[in-house]
């Protein structure tokens, strides 16, 4: 099998499946999409040394993650997943960078890219203040943070709408009678707790609702962090009618769990509502009450965002919000 036969197969001419695979802009959706058809279908694989050299690009695209986001996160492989998709449709390969590793090598971000010579960086799992990626962007290397709110000429984000998710999710408590709500989130030092909390805040003043500081709690997004911060907040007296997990639907599990130990039953004594609607949200028992993140659009978003930033240099990387959506289930009811 070689490029004459793909051209042959896909009613192209050579010159034309050669573009496709280097990744030139001037070819159209359906003309690509049809060459890489035939490619997949005879399992063709071009001569990557020859395509860099061709192109002066490495075809790798590096993925950042700090290490308390585990890969196997169900929030964030689903992310993982279809960002990792997206590319190599494009003709791009993936190389995960370990920040424990960089870190023990005492060497920056930066340097590592310029190492592996890689086209650009998917970022997830950082504090937007961290002095690594503040280099990256003065660097203008094309990269991407997921849930990290960072700007520069080649660096933008995608995100969901984390303020209004929280919105919703008050507005629907209050639509079945809740007035007493408490708001479990992560940690303060992430942009998405953040946003959320405003979120809650603005909501809850909106809708006349009384704010009790002792119902607001933080933690660190895992589902044993979900189980020690409403055990604490049930120590200070009295409790809510309803709280919204805004850390994420394992901390609800979390929440959930500690409940029942204090024989506290979900949603006939506490109704509580998730965030991110991870797989197992609804096989979860009770099944659970959440607020949506579209993860599988958020990947394709960032790596859309990044392959542009990489083939167009005069490309201003986008700030991406993907809407959320409330998903009723079994975790909440009306009072």
């Amino acid at each position: 099998m070689n490029i004459k036969t793909i051209a042959k197969e896909a009613g192209v001419s050579v010159s034309t499946v050669s573009k496709v695979i280097n990744g030139y802009e001037d070819i159209s959706k359906e003309t690509r999409e049809k060459v890489w058809s035939v490619i997949k279908r005879f399992n063709y694989q071009p001569n990557q040394i020859a395509r860099v050299l061709c192109t002066k690009k490495s075809w790798l695209i590096g993925l950042l993650y700090d290490v308390w986001n585990d890969y196997e996160n169900e929030f964030f492989s689903e992310i993982i997943m279809s960002f990792k998709h997206t590319v190599e449709e494009s003709g791009y390969n993936i190389l995960f960078l370990n920040l424990y590793k960089i870190k023990n090598e005492n060497i920056s971000y930066v340097s590592y890219c310029e190492q592996y010579n890689l086209n650009g960086i998917l970022i997830i799992g950082f504090k937007e203040d961290d002095p690594y990626i503040k280099e990256l962007i003065e660097k203008e290397i094309p990269c991407i943070g997921i849930d990290i709110p960072i700007n520069g000429k080649k660096c933008g984000y995608v995100t969901s709408d984390n303020y209004g998710g929280i919105a919703k999710a008050v507005d629907y408590l209050y639509e079945l009678g809740h007035r007493k709500i408490g708001l479990i989130n992560g940690r303060t030092d992430m942009y998405v707790a953040r946003e959320r909390y405003k979120g809650f805040i603005s909501a809850m003043k909106k809708n006349n609702i009384e704010i009790v500081k002792d119902w607001i709690c933080n933690g660190d997004f895992s589902e044993e962090s979900g189980y020690t911060v409403i055990n604490e907040m049930l120590k200070r007296g009295s409790t809510p009618s309803a709280i919204i997990v805004a850390g994420g639907d394992n901390m609800a599990y979390g929440v959930i769990n500690a409940l029942k130990g204090h024989g506290l039953k979900v949603p006939e004594d506490i109704s509580i509502i998730g965030f991110d609607d991870i797989r197992s949200a609804k096989i979860f028992t009770p099944p659970l009450t959440t607020i949506r993140q579209d993860k599988l659009m958020m990947g394709k978003a960032a790596a859309w965002s990044l392959i542009n930033m990489i083939n167009d240099k005069s490309f201003k990387a986008p700030v991406t919000i993907i809407p959320t959506e409330l998903i009723i289930r079994e975790s909440t009811k009306s009072i």
